[in-house]
């Protein structure tokens, strides 16, 4: 219903269903899109309004559409003033499972052309399919090859844990207890609460004082490291099982140089005490042949290594606290941190740029028993915050792991991911509703892709 009189009351020649009113003394010309819908066999009629104000709060005497420009009419005030307005369309948006986009405007249909914009391989839906299609998730014998498929390293590193996890497992390495006999991927964070253990709690961690290996003709020191079941445990899930069924450090520490890891490789070195092979392995990293030419910076960090010493008010300490915060490498940092920590060891343990199992490893190794769970507890709510993939070493595939990967699932929308890893957990697990909402999303995606193999 219209307040005041209607002076013009006029159809759109180019646009059915399309109705434009204009009232006396009134600023706006109303436009009523009239829309007819099928409902069995009856017909009923849609309205949608809007409203056109081309001259503001002025008023309107008169308007013309144009008869044959689509949505196109003149409107005129009472001073003369003659205004061109185009009346434009509500869009539909379709978006298609292949990518292709498509949206109709008045009598056009406009669609999207993949081929001219390439940045939309970058879309999660594109990169979930293309891994569908090379079989991204169902490598279930040598499962690590699932990370390689996938093409990212969060996802190698999760893969390669889920590997180590059952290979461990396998061995009979790690004992369910009963009460967690549902789990079937436990993390580093229940194994060093002890839940794992008979009684359900871990015992007391020996403390020990190592040497240095390499600088025993220098008076190197010691470091005093912490020692119990649950530790061993963890550091196996880290990666970090040295010395047992003949795994060395030195293998491991030769397949992250074989990789270019050179800097990752001196610090676990040097974590591990060695110093003199941390020295080697950063000598060998400044002139390694790795396209790029070797770095110099890793000569002069194993030169500054090479002064070591564990006297505490020394010209090379204080040397070494400007040239850490020089150098950009988070693993050269560290170890200079490590060097000078004095059994404070908390700018290693936050050096983000550190793997998350070097850092779980170091303090497996060096924090007692009180300072390691809180900061296994504070770094474990972390990586649940910020749904980093690394952090189910942590968790492990358990109820909190389903809450690190849901909040993987809302920062990324990585459905195929989050599936495929919780298919390695317990069946109990399999039964939570957020599961349960991925598995049925990636099904669709497939029926939509129509990869009726993969699914």
């Amino acid at each position: 219903m219209e307040n005041r009189p209607i002076i013009k009351l006029s159809w759109s020649p180019t646009r059915t269903g399309l109705l434009a009113t204009l009232s006396k003394d009134s600023s706006v010309i109303k436009l009523y899109d009239i829309q007819h819908v099928a409902i069995g066999d009856e017909v009923e009629s849609a309205i949608v309004e809007r409203v056109l104000q081309p001259y503001g709060q002025h008023a309107i005497a008169s308007f013309s559409w144009h008869p044959g420009h689509e949505n196109r009419l003149l409107s005129i005030t009472p001073s003369g003033t003659i205004k061109d307005t185009t009346v434009f369309e509500r869009i539909t948006l379709n978006w298609s499972p292949y990518t292709n986009m498509a949206w109709a405007c008045g009598r056009r249909l406009l669609q999207f052309d993949e081929d001219a914009e390439p940045r939309v391989t970058d879309d999660i839906s594109n990169k979930m399919k293309q891994r569908a299609i090379v079989g991204y998730g169902l490598k279930t014998e040598q499962v690590w090859e699932n990370g390689v498929l996938g093409g990212e390293i969060a996802l190698q590193n999760i893969w390669s844990w889920i590997d180590l996890v059952k290979s461990l497992r396998d061995e009979g390495k790690q004992k369910l207890n009963s009460k967690l006999s549902g789990y079937k991927m436990q993390g580093a964070k229940a194994i060093l609460k002890g839940e794992l253990t008979p009684v359900g709690f871990p015992s007391k961690s020996e403390l020990q004082s190592v040497p240095w290996v390499g600088l025993e003709r220098h008076n190197g020191g010691q470091r005093h490291i912490y020692r119990n079941e649950c530790r061993e445990m963890a550091l196996q899930l880290c990666g970090w099982s040295f010395n047992r069924d003949g795994v060395t450090i030195n293998d491991f520490l030769d397949r992250l140089q074989s990789d270019g890891h050179y800097e990752r490789a001196a610090a676990i070195a040097l974590f591990n005490l060695k110093i003199r092979n941390a020295i080697e392995i950063l000598n060998k990293g400044s002139t390694a042949d790795n396209g790029k030419g070797g770095d110099i910076n890793l000569n002069v960090v194993a030169m500054a290594l090479s002064g070591y010493t564990e006297e505490k008010k020394t010209l090379w300490r204080e040397m070494c606290r400007e040239l850490k915060t020089q150098l950009s490498s988070p693993y050269l940092r560290a170890m200079f941190a490590f060097l000078i920590a004095d059994d404070n060891y908390d700018e290693v343990l936050y050096e983000a740029g550190i793997a998350i199992q070097d850092r779980v490893a170091i303090a497996c190794i060096y924090l007692s028993d009180i300072k390691m769970m809180d900061y296994i507890e504070k770094l474990t709510a972390k990586m649940i915050e910020v749904g980093n993939l690394d952090g189910i070493l942590l968790t492990g595939l358990t109820k909190e792991g389903v809450e690190l990967l849901q909040m993987y699932v809302d920062l990324a929308g990585d459905v195929q991911t989050a599936s495929f890893v919780m298919a390695e957990a317990s069946p109990e697990l399999m039964k939570d509703g957020r599961v349960k909402e991925w598995v049925d999303s990636y099904r669709d995606l497939l029926d939509m892709w129509r990869l009726w193999h993969q699914r």
